[in-house]
């Protein structure tokens, strides 16, 4: 397979922008053991009843950063959703920081928690955490982003939204079918955080994906906007300014930094949806309202509500002593113009 190279502009190093390298090389981890949670989180992941009693059993979370609307949505429906389940849920936020994350889980452990539900700031710094947890004997569940070096059903019960490589594949394999013009297509990628798994395998799973179905392509960036618009924004028209405007696809790991892009297209004065294919991850309601005005070309759909809803079942399934799957997942959707206004009218859209 050929090996992915960042191409750098002089022109945006001259502006300071750091980019962010994003390996490939490495085969992605097997997938073959995902259990995928159904469309219909009321049918299939939903507790029996609408409120369950109160069970009495503590559930932390640990969330690395309750910021963007994807992650706000999800940790409330993590606090929403456990009272259903009958559960006594209290939720940290690290604030995108290892040490603070170090010191909310030593809370969490201190107020007796039976589970937590970890959500790594830095996929490659969890011993710390991992150790204390497992020293404490307390179950854990990994969830949104790898703990490096430790494996769900040995070290830890199970990791939640396990697929990322998948889905950034999936964005792949829409572009390759949609994308018409002649000749080289030139890819301008936006990622997230380096630090945690997720980005990476978005990043990976689309690199690798795109190179197979249409190698006839050229990356003409890879930029870390850090999951922020504002960011994205910058470091879009920068790309466009020193390429004159030479990118006709840009893929971007979440809502937020696509929607940036897009504002970047419009301030240089292209067309976005048209002169330039755009990409993402999340589908919130601005993005959908995005399709539809046909400046946003598709998107991935990733609940936040399912996955809560999924990763509760799971760990309800551990324990009244069900077989449950040690890698869980979503089935993978794409929203384009031909379903976008379906997508909006359904009221899945949650944030």
């Amino acid at each position: 397979m050929k090996k992915f190279t960042v191409v750098l502009l002089a022109g945006i190093l001259a502006m300071g922008l750091a980019g962010c390298s994003l390996e490939t090389e490495k085969a992605p981890e097997e997938q073959t053991s995902v259990s995928v949670a159904g469309e219909n989180k009321d049918m299939e992941t939903k507790p029996e009843s609408d409120t369950q009693a109160d069970t009495g059993r503590k559930v932390g979370i640990s969330y690395a950063e309750v910021s963007a609307g994807f992650n706000v949505s999800q940790a409330e429906a993590f606090e929403k959703i456990g009272k259903d389940y009958g559960y006594q849920v209290t939720l940290l936020n690290a604030d995108n920081n290892v040490e603070k994350q170090v010191a909310d889980v030593e809370d969490l452990i201190a107020q007796g928690m039976d589970v937590i539900f970890f959500n790594p700031v830095d996929s490659s710094a969890c011993s710390t955490v991992m150790d204390k947890v497992k020293a404490a004997g307390i179950d854990m569940v990994v969830f949104n982003a790898k703990a490096d070096g430790y494996e769900p059903g040995t070290d830890y019960l199970f990791l939640g939204i396990g697929e990322c490589y998948d889905q950034g594949a999936e964005v792949a394999r829409w572009v390759s079918q949609n994308y018409k013009k002649e000749g080289t297509m030139r890819i301008l990628h936006l990622t997230g955080s380096m630090s945690q798994s997720w980005s990476l395998d978005r990043g990976q799973g689309f690199v690798e994906t795109i190179e197979a179905e249409r190698p006839d392509n050229e990356f003409v960036s890879t930029q870390c906007a850090n999951c922020s618009r504002i960011d994205a924004q910058q470091m879009t028209l920068n790309v466009l300014q020193a390429t004159q405007g030479g990118v006709d696809v840009i893929y971007a790991h979440n809502d937020e930094m696509i929607l940036g892009a897009i504002a970047a297209v419009k301030e240089f004065g292209l067309e976005p949806g048209k002169d330039v294919m755009t990409c993402g991850i999340d589908l919130s309601m601005e993005m959908c309202e995005s399709i539809l005005d046909g400046e946003l070309s598709s998107c991935l759909i990733i609940d936040p509500e399912a996955i809560v809803y999924g990763l509760y079942d799971n760990y309800t399934k551990y324990l009244e002593g069900e077989d449950y799957p040690k890698i869980t997942g979503l089935k993978l959707r794409m929203c384009d113009p031909g379903n976008a206004q379906d997508e909006l009218d359904s009221g899945k859209i949650i944030f």
